[in-house]
């Protein structure tokens, strides 16, 4: 009867300190993100922005802190895959990546388009872009970015003309060292008006979309809690939705037909 006591408060206090399904309750996790305005800013104190705001508030639903650290994306990802941070976010879907990482559900949509010089005409890719269309022509990027399946194919066929990042691209495109740069249409905007009024005026976007996707947070395969997290994840987005709180954040950053893109 002595060690009726004891065994009580053990289960007692393992019980205090696991979740509902029996596994222990994790309460701090770390991201590593990538500079990526209006989603994602890496200038300031700390990183802020639409996506941050998203994930951070999920995550506070489910009562887990989260902290984020600022990496080159191609790092960033490497960073989660090796386990140093938990979840890297945003990224579109891709076989390659799938491999390494499990996905979490959409966070939020993007809507990638072709930006240009005004003074060039781009009228025979019409509406619909196809590869065919777009090999005579030289192609910007970023590392570590996918664009989806097309620009897959263009990189891996011909080679998209990668730089260390947007605001190189968009240099390099007023330079004439390339024809077209992929890029988030609500980035792509935010990204150019930092530039002097007479750089920003000489750019425009073709109409076509080159992709309308989902993005997504990912954890390494090899992450023990893996399951855990993305259940989180999960649980925390649906009660954003169902607070209104995921819609007042987009509100505040998306223009209304991105913020209502479907799924």
């Amino acid at each position: 009867m002595r060690l009726l006591f004891p065994v009580v408060s053990i289960f007692a206090l393992l019980g205090s300190s696991s979740s509902a399904s029996g596994l222990p309750r994790i309460s701090e996790i770390s991201a590593a993100v990538g500079d990526w305005p209006p989603y994602i800013h890496c200038q300031g104190e700390k990183p802020h922005g639409l996506l941050i705001e998203i994930v951070e508030a999920a995550f506070k639903e489910q009562k887990i802190a989260i902290s984020f650290s600022c990496y080159p994306w191609a790092r960033a990802m490497k960073l989660t895959q090796a386990r140093v941070h938990d979840v890297t976010f945003p990224w579109l879907k891709t076989k390659q990546r799938q491999k390494n990482f499990t996905y979490s559900i959409p966070i939020a949509p993007i809507q990638y388009v072709f930006f240009h010089l005004k003074n060039r005409s781009f009228a025979e890719l019409g509406k619909e872009l196809t590869e065919d269309k777009l090999r005579r022509y030289s192609i910007g990027g970023t590392f570590g970015y996918s664009y989806g399946p097309l620009l897959d194919r263009y990189d891996q066929n011909i080679g998209l003309n990668r730089a260390k990042s947007d605001v190189a691209n968009f240099k390099k495109l007023l330079r004439g060292r390339i024809d077209l740069f992929p890029a988030d249409f609500q980035v792509g905007y935010y990204l150019l008006s930092s530039f002097k009024p007479a750089e920003r005026m000489q750019i425009t976007n073709l109409p076509a979309n080159i992709l309308r996707k989902n993005t997504y947070l990912l954890v390494s395969r090899q992450h023990p809690d893996a399951p855990q997290l993305l259940s989180a994840f999960a649980s925390g987005m649906q009660q954003l939705k169902e607070k209104g709180i995921e819609e007042r954040i987009l509100s505040r950053y998306m223009v209304p037909e991105v913020a209502a893109l479907p799924e």
